[in-house]
């Protein structure tokens, strides 16, 4: 396999895509093209131990920027971007990847590749951060005024997705609405309810239809593919990210800044006493042997219950 990668695409580029291709090649033995201006795409390269890797460059002289308009791609024809897309469509790769702008992203692949039969209206999908089960949320935001059609559509191609890449059998689909019942949620999700159910019928269903599903259902793990319009779907998307990053924050702050290891903390450094000989070995420092001192009878009393001898935490 063949993976056609936009070395200029995102806001560390091509620092971070170049180190993250040249790790995929290696864990994964896929092969990589990397698109972009050849000369700084050779300079991350080498940083990197690359023997054995089957890694190309494919020069091109343009880049479109994170905050430039999803049109700059019919305007910089030679970008990373559109050069991607062009060898994409021209056979030389198996996948087109990129950390750029999403909507130049969109653009580029639907004036070079075209949509796929069938379909009206492609969507981003995301694989649902706080999920138990791999689960994709789809669309983030490529649609945000959709149709009952085009939501069907999403689930197709979310189902399709959930079984060649998940590897889920008949996979569940799920509706956003603010309720579980049929008659929940907006005119949008009431029609899309009831072609959704149709299509889930038969002898031949397209999809798996589970019913409508709340946002608190997403992390219990009800569905393996939810499908919304993409002003909600990018609104669920970057609350849960956010709500995630502020979990973890406040529990590396819990963890890390506790009363013992502050008073670690403050506590001068001891040198190594043998670096430099016995005129290096440091006087006793009152605070830190009392921390020490501390922190034994923290675990003895861990190991054996209770605190040894007369050291006890004092009231300040």
């Amino acid at each position: 396999m063949r993976i056609i990668v936009d070395a200029m695409g995102g806001d560390h580029a091509p620092e971070a895509v170049v180190d993250g291709a040249v790790r995929a090649a290696r864990a994964y033995g896929v092969d990589i093209t990397l698109v972009g201006r050849q000369a700084d795409v050779e300079r991350e390269l080498a940083k990197h131990n690359t023997q054995g890797l089957n890694l190309d460059i494919v020069q091109a002289s343009e880049v479109v920027a994170m905050e430039e308009h999803t049109m700059a791609v019919k305007e910089k024809k030679d970008s990373s971007l559109v050069v991607g897309m062009r060898l994409l469509r021209q056979g030389q790769g198996d996948a087109f990847a990129s950390a750029g702008n999403s909507g130049a992203v969109m653009a580029a692949a639907l004036f070079n590749l075209g949509r796929i039969k069938g379909i009206d209206r492609p969507a981003l999908g995301s694989i649902y951060p706080a999920a138990p089960n791999k689960c994709i949320l789809l669309d983030i935001g490529a649609n945000t005024d959709c149709k009952p059609e085009f939501l069907l559509q999403f689930a197709i191609m979310g189902t399709a997705y959930a079984e060649r890449i998940f590897g889920v059998a008949n996979p569940r689909v799920g509706l956003v609405s603010n309720g579980e019942e049929a008659d929940k949620g907006s005119m949008l999700v009431r029609d899309t309810y009831k072609i959704m159910q149709e299509a889930s019928q038969g002898d031949k269903p397209l999809l798996r239809f589970v019913g409508n599903v709340e946002g608190k259902d997403l992390a219990r793990g009800l569905a393996d593919v939810v499908v919304t319009d993409g002003f909600t779907g990018n609104v669920m998307i970057k609350l849960t990210e956010g709500l995630v990053a502020f979990i973890f924050g406040m529990l590396k702050d819990e963890l890390t800044g506790g009363w013992l290891n502050k008073l670690f903390a403050d506590a001068p450094a001891r040198p190594d006493p043998h670096a430099a000989g016995p005129a290096a070995a440091p006087a006793h420092h009152p605070a830190s042997g009392q921390a020490r001192e501390l922190a034994r009878d923290r675990r003895g009393a861990a190991a054996g219950g209770g605190w040894r001898g007369n050291h006890r935490p004092r009231a300040q």
